[in-house]
């Protein structure tokens, strides 16, 4: 028989600064009511301040950037907030990198009140969350403050990339929260004071068109291809490999996406082909996107040609049921593959085993 709630939650709170940072997050999924009982506790332990949130050191600093990667990665959205509030709020006693960035950014020339800065700090944390910055102690961790306040973040082309002005800064990290929190108002209003969504800022390690890819709702989409956004992103420095949003909202199963973007490509004249290849579009998408985009786009594309290269990818990908939905559509050889010379469907299944 199970121990009554409030008596787990007596004994959680008992044990809470000896307990192995890994026992205590377990002990959240006991229920949604414990989680947030155990949240409150947490966050009053001296060990959520002294101990960073991350486990005993690795075997190798290769290895502990992986642990700290991991653990970042793993924690919930709430208690990765109040973690980072705590930070700014401890800054004069115990800085960081990234609550020196806040109190900066928070320090700029303004004429805001009380409530009004909570607010723009609860900005500043949504777009810090965003961050690709990979592993995160360095960057809240006051004992590597010293260490890490001056970096560099290779570009693509051999060089090094500088900081943006921190006004640029704060208006990237706005429009990243404003995507984050699907708060499209305050966003055309940065792009009408003309904040460039397709700048990577270096200093928080954020790219508002990627986090749009990304999490961005419909309307948020509607909104780039209307100021006339690329589909393309990222390509600056090595934080933002350049990628394609239609892929994006391929592997996030939206259709809407993919088809507002499309529309976009062809309104504009743009060759959709450029940006939807058969074996990537295979490799991003479950089946039913696959047919989708077959249906949306594939006359555009070759038709019955792209339909033929999409089945070749999908047997390749080995994904069988897009293959019987391809065939089933018709267009399709079972019996040679295109591109390949005598070679048949059947054949290729039988050498990727």
């Amino acid at each position: 028989m199970a121990l009554p709630v409030e008596i787990q939650l007596r004994i959680f709170e008992e044990v809470v600064d000896t307990l192995p940072w890994e026992e205590v997050w377990r002990a959240r999924l006991v229920c949604n009511s414990f989680d947030h009982e155990t949240t409150r506790i947490m966050v009053k332990s001296p060990r959520f301040e002294i101990e960073s949130l991350w486990f005993g050191p690795g075997l190798s600093e290769q290895e502990q950037d992986r642990q700290d990667t991991r653990m970042w990665t793993t924690l919930p959205i709430r208690l990765k907030s109040l973690y980072l509030h705590r930070k700014i709020q401890q800054h004069d006693r115990n800085p960081s990198v990234f609550s020196g960035f806040v109190r900066d950014i928070l320090n700029l020339p303004n004429e805001r009140t009380s409530a009004e800065t909570h607010a723009l700090t609860d900005k500043l944390v949504d777009a810090w969350m965003c961050s690709k910055f990979r592993p995160m102690r360095p960057f809240v961790d006051s004992t590597d403050y010293h260490a890490h306040m001056e970096w560099a973040i290779n570009d693509l082309h051999g060089g090094v990339i500088e900081w943006e002005p921190l006004e640029e800064t704060l208006n990237l990290a706005l429009a990243t929260s404003a995507i984050h929190r699907n708060d499209c108002s305050e966003l055309r209003t940065l792009l009408s004071q003309g904040v460039n969504l397709a700048q990577e800022s270096v200093r928080f390690g954020i790219l508002p068109l990627s986090e749009a890819a990304d999490v961005g709702s419909n309307e948020v989409t509607e909104i780039l291809v209307a100021n006339n956004y690329p589909v393309t992103y990222g390509g600056t420095t090595e934080l933002y490999l350049p990628f394609n949003a239609l892929y994006t909202h391929m592997m996030r199963g939206n259709k809407e996406g993919v088809k507002i973007w499309g529309d976009h490509l062809r309104r504009t004249g743009q060759d959709i082909s450029e940006y939807l290849h058969p074996l990537d579009t295979v490799g991003f998408s479950d089946t039913e996107m696959v047919l989708f985009i077959d249906g949306e786009f594939g006359d555009e594309l070759g038709g019955p040609l792209f339909r033929r290269k999409l089945f070749a990818a999908a047997v390749y990908n080995k994904e069988a049921e897009t293959m019987q939905g391809l065939f089933a559509r018709g267009g399709v050889d079972i019996n040679k593959m295109e591109g390949e010379k005598n070679v048949s469907p059947l054949d290729a299944v039988l050498k990727l085993r």
